[in-house]
């Protein structure tokens, strides 16, 4: 099974001489953030990435044949004044997306339009600040991991799942309940119950540690 939808990326993915391109887009807050791994500006669909080059890199959780989530990291180093534009950005939990495509050389332009290689979210902004430069670390997660939204044992939830299940429609009723055990009106009328007669090693008059 391809991982293109295009015929034409499949094509070329499969050459031994290629020239790839992952582009990121990042929707911080302030704005989009859009770069790609080459140099110069390139335009993919109506949006324009800026190329990085060598400045970024991207690191991938290992492919396993088991359904799990994926992560992603990504780096990016340059002046020490990306530090403060991380250090006041809104980012958690929004959105992080992943293209890759390839790039044709000889006439300069992309192969076909960058396919989706990720989606997920920005989890955590390591800043790292040197003598001349800083490098900011955003590790992404998969949105495969977002937390399970929680089940209650309520009334409004239970419709919600299966609407007209009236399991739950008493549960609230249940907190501050008194009754006593055994009266009329409160269990059932026993007035008048004899107990079954019972034989056997246990029956009544032998239990253990009675007198006969």
């Amino acid at each position: 099974m391809t991982r293109y939808v295009s015929s034409t990326n499949q094509t070329e993915g499969a050459k031994a001489s290629l020239c790839p391109v992952i582009a990121v887009d990042l929707d911080f807050a302030s704005g989009h953030v859009r770069a790609h791994s080459l140099l110069g500006p390139l335009t993919i669909g109506a949006d324009t990435y800026t190329g990085v080059g060598t400045l970024g890199g991207i690191e991938f959780d290992d492919e396993t044949t088991q359904v799990a989530a994926r992560g992603f990291t990504l780096t990016i180093t340059g002046e020490s004044s990306l530090i403060a534009t991380a250090r006041d950005e809104i980012y958690q939990g929004r959105r992080a997306v992943v293209y890759i495509g390839y790039f044709n050389l000889d006439s300069g332009t992309l192969v076909d339009t960058p396919e989706l290689h990720e989606d997920g979210v920005m989890d955590q902004m390591l800043v790292r600040l040197g003598p001349s430069q800083g490098s900011i670390e955003l590790i992404c997660e998969s949105k495969m991991r977002s937390p399970a939204v929680p089940a209650r044992y309520t009334d409004a939830d239970q419709q919600a799942r299966y609407p007209g299940d009236l399991f739950f429609n008493l549960i609230g009723k249940i907190q501050g309940f008194q009754g006593t055990w055994g009266t009329k009106g409160v269990a059932n009328d026993l007035s008048g119950y004899q107990p079954p007669s019972v034989t056997g090693p246990y029956s009544r008059g032998n239990m253990p540690g009675r007198n006969p």
